[in-house]
C-alpha cells in the first residue's frame, strides 16, 4: 500500500470509530428518553397521591347547609383515565371568602382522608 491509502485507511479507521460511538451513545439516549418518560408517569401518579391539584368552587345547593365549598381533584390508578374526585370542604360559613388559605389546607386534608379511605392501597406500597 501506497502512503495515500494508509493514510485513507487511518482516516476511514477514525470514521468508523466515530460512527460507532454514535450509534452507542444514540442507543443510550434513547435508554434514557424511555426511562425519563417512565419516571414522569411515575411522578405524576405519585404526585396525585401526595400533592393532589385541586381546584375549588363554590356550589349553592339550595337547601337548609347552603352554600359550600367543593374541591376536585384527579386520581391516577394504575395505567386507567385518571379518576375525577370531588369533596366536600365546607360552608362558605366557615372560610372567609374563597382566597382563604385554610380553605386548600383543609381541602388538601380531606383529600388525603379521601384516598387513605377508598384507596388505601396506594399508601401501602
Amino acid at each position: 500500500m501506497d502512503e495515500i491509502d494508509e493514510d485513507f485507511m487511518k482516516v476511514k479507521s477514525q470514521y468508523e470509530i466515530v460512527v460507532d460511538k454514535i450509534h452507542f451513545t444514540n442507543d443510550k439516549i434513547q435508554q434514557l428518553q424511555n426511562d425519563l418518560v417512565q419516571l414522569k408517569e411515575q411522578h405524576k401518579k405519585l404526585k396525585s397521591y401526595i400533592e393532589p391539584h385541586i381546584t375549588i368552587n363554590e356550589i349553592d345547593y339550595k337547601t337548609p347547609n347552603g352554600k359550600r365549598y367543593i374541591g376536585k381533584f384527579r386520581l391516577y390508578l394504575n395505567d386507567e383515565k385518571p379518576k375525577l374526585v370531588s369533596i366536600s370542604i365546607g360552608s362558605i360559613k366557615n372560610f372567609k371568602g374563597i382566597d382563604d388559605p385554610e380553605i386548600m389546607t383543609v381541602a388538601k386534608e380531606k383529600a388525603r382522608d379521601y384516598i387513605k379511605r377508598k384507596f388505601p392501597e396506594v399508601y401501602q406500597k
